[in-house]
């Protein structure tokens, strides 16, 4: 740790957002005042909640440089850029409004937004309050407070399409955000018979579906049971037609638990197969779950892990995919990673950045893949082809299969990730590539130029065949 800047916690857990040099951070508490360190209060007018802007462009030295209250404060926010990245958007979701607390007064139909300037984030601040249900949101029922609509739980941003899938306690909403500081609502729906509180949204590769969860009970219920139907604490799958909002289906973990495992439909993300629509998801102590929703009408598990009844105090709070690999946050025991059947995601792309609220397409068809798909073992590869393994990218020397990569003196070359030296961009050298002579590598903040073929022969030998040519 070379820095740190202290802050006291205010919410039920903390949510971070990055986006380049900025980090946004969610407070959803009344607290004395708007400094990191500022301890709750009761006090319903004299407070501080909302968000806090940091600028981490030196990441050694992150600085505290905006604070900006909304009203309610930040339960959840996400991220809308601009298409000219020039501004950053920030949709603010808030619930549980009180005559008695001065600034989230009901009905609380509304979001804020706030626009945060990319070059000079200190000059966040509230530029909109859309209300997104000018009618009044659903009115609630006697399945608790967390019915009725009063703003909204969380919103998935989709900005390649101008497209927000809102979660709003009561109701699910699709928005138009091609103006980012003004969405409008154009799709609204609602399941009183079997959806009590919409949770989360994640749109398919494509954006033409969503899935809607369902927290019924905030996560504490046992709905995995035979009291239940599968259509309680469940997802809702819904097509995009015209651009409303049309139900296919429901999708609910298809094993039985026990009257004591609170499970229900919780946080999770796409795995990015072209072709098919995949989804991981937490479960709570019903565990994780990998299921297709391709067939948007007949969803389908195909992967899951279930630690059993009564080892885990609270069950996973969230799943997510990310280049390979499954990662799972247990609330009580810790962290899981879990690695899937190549048979699920052995053709995916793999990633760049994930934020499962501000989604972005994978490539697809025709489209340059920003990384190429996983090496699998039992995949057949002719010179020239590209897999990518533990963050790293490398090509085929020759024919092979189950030969894993990172071997230097085996079929794969890797591609060093490009390090500039000067005001050019050079490969780093790594111990499997493959190097002619007259190629350049940067080596330990060194330049170097081969002088003959080179593999597995590190820079920095007198005798071998590089020669350096400058520091960088």
């Amino acid at each position: 740790m070379t820095n740190e800047i202290t802050t006291t916690p205010a919410m039920t857990g903390p949510r971070y957002l990055i986006h380049g040099d900025i980090v946004v951070l969610s407070v959803d508490a009344r607290m004395a005042d708007d400094s990191c360190g500022a301890e709750r209060t009761s006090d319903s007018e004299d407070y501080w909640e909302g968000l806090r802007i940091f600028d981490v462009s030196d990441p050694a030295n992150p600085e505290y440089v905006s604070a900006v209250e909304t009203k309610c404060g930040s339960h959840t926010h996400s991220l809308a850029p601009s298409a000219d990245g020039e501004d950053l958007y920030v949709y603010v979701s808030s619930y549980f409004p009180s005559d008695d607390i001065r600034n989230c007064q009901p009905p609380h139909d509304l979001i804020s937004v706030v626009h945060v300037p990319v070059d000079d984030p200190s000059g966040a601040e509230v530029v909109s309050t859309p209300v997104l249900f000018p009618d009044g949101g659903y009115e609630g029922d006697d399945r608790g407070s967390y019915t009725e609509t009063s703003g909204c739980h969380d919103i998935t941003t989709y900005v390649e399409h101008d497209l927000a899938a809102g979660a709003c306690m009561g109701d699910g909403i699709l928005m138009d955000i091609s103006d980012r500081e003004n969405p409008e609502v154009i799709s609204n729906v609602r399941d009183v018979e079997n959806f009590a509180f919409w949770h989360s949204a994640t749109f398919n590769n494509d954006a033409t579906k969503v899935v809607f969860t369902d927290e019924l009970g905030g996560g504490g219920m046992a709905t995995c049971t035979n009291e239940f139907p599968d259509t309680f604490g469940a997802n809702a799958i819904y097509d995009i037609v015209d651009g409303e909002l049309v139900h296919a289906s429901y999708y609910k973990i298809p094993r039985i638990n026990s009257e004591e495992e609170n499970c229900v439909a919780h946080n999770g993300s796409l795995i990015p197969v072209e072709g098919r629509d995949l989804m991981v998801q937490s479960w709570y102590q019903g565990g994780t779950s990998v299921f297709d929703f391709t067939d948007s009408e007949n969803p389908e598990e195909i992967a899951w892990f279930d630690r059993g009844e009564g080892i885990s105090g609270g069950g996973t709070w969230s799943s997510y995919w990310y280049n390979g690999y499954v990662y799972s946050s247990d609330l009580s025991i810790g962290f899981d990673t879990f690695k899937l059947d190549d048979s699920i995601d052995g053709d995916a792309m793999m990633l760049e950045d994930l934020n499962p609220q501000g989604q972005t397409p994978f490539p697809v068809g025709d489209e340059e893949p920003r990384v190429p798909p996983r090496w699998a073992a039992s995949t057949v590869y002719d010179t020239g082809d590209l897999v990518a393994l533990e963050d790293a990218i490398f090509e085929a020397l020759w024919w092979t299969r189950n030969q894993e990569p990172g071997d230097p003196n085996g079929p794969w070359s890797e591609i060093g990730e490009p390090t500039v030296c000067g005001e050019e961009e050079y490969p780093a050298w790594a111990a499997s590539t493959r190097f002619d002579g007259g190629e350049s590598v940067v080596h330990e903040d060194v330049l170097y130029e081969a002088q003959w073929y080179s593999r597995n022969q590190e820079p920095g030998d007198p005798n071998g065949p590089w020669t350096e040519v400058s520091s960088c």
